[in-house]
């Protein structure tokens, strides 16, 4: 049974970082590691904390073969990326969970937005509330996306390999709630996996009663999604994987 306190905790940590990106503007003056970028686009975007809505210092952006150290303010930009090569964001900082974004890949230069991080506290209370968690395995948040399709509500959301994973919808209160059997009609995460076999790819899969699933890839604001398919990491680490409903 959640506790009060927990709840209102956990439904904080729900409202941001399991739904990673918010399109800002933010005009980054962060270095790129190994000196002057390559011809190529750019992203660039902000970090900050999804309890406290500041800026992460120095946070640690990876994507290709490109690393970023964002600046004081958060904002980072990773030079001289690949045009069309598919890449995983990893996002990390000292004091919070590591974040690994779902594979896209750009054509030209774009601004990311704001990427939300789940501090370590807020983290602890999320994993203090779920039940039998195994630091051993992963923690994965999964969104839907309207493209078309009037509401969520009623999609049930699976994984595979589902390996001795658990999962819990997101409930009203906005806390994962192991008795609601569906997706809600609600902003993103809408459901939470914890307990996931880690090193191997883990696919999401979604059924909804009215709306069927876009394809792969799906391009949306000059990010290409290519799939619904990423990997865990074990310990103080999160996965988030969007898919779209039309």
């Amino acid at each position: 049974m959640f506790r009060l306190r927990d709840s209102i905790l956990v439904a904080i940590v729900l409202s941001g970082c399991l739904l990673p990106d918010e399109r800002a503007d933010p005009k980054s003056s962060a270095l790129v590691e190994g000196g002057a970028a390559a011809a190529g686009p750019s992203q660039t975007g902000q970090v900050i904390d999804k309890t406290l809505s500041s800026a992460v210092p120095g946070v640690t952006v990876k994507a290709q073969d490109v690393t970023a150290q964002g600046d004081e303010g958060g904002k980072y930009e990773l030079k001289g990326l690949k045009p069309d090569l598919p890449f995983q964001m990893v996002v990390s900082a000292n004091g919070f969970y590591t974040l690994t974004e779902q594979e896209w890949f750009i054509k030209k230069a774009v601004d990311r937005g704001r990427t939300r991080l789940v501090s370590n506290a807020s983290g602890n209370a999320l994993n203090g509330i779920l039940e039998n968690v195994d630091a051993n395995k992963g923690l994965l948040s999964a969104g839907l996306e309207l493209l078309g399709c009037p509401s969520q509500a009623g999609a049930t959301i699976e994984i595979s390999p589902a390996g001795t994973s658990e999962r819990a919808y997101i409930g009203e209160v906005g806390v994962p709630d192991k008795s609601v059997k569906a997706a809600l009609k609600m902003d993103s995460p809408h459901v939470i996996f914890w307990n996931v076999d880690v090193g191997v790819p883990i696919t999401v899969t979604v059924k909804h009663p009215t709306c069927t699933v876009a394809p792969f890839p799906v391009e949306v604001e000059g990010f290409t999604y290519t799939s619904a398919t990423t990997k865990v990491l074990p310990g103080k680490a999160l996965s988030f994987v969007r898919v779209f409903l039309k």
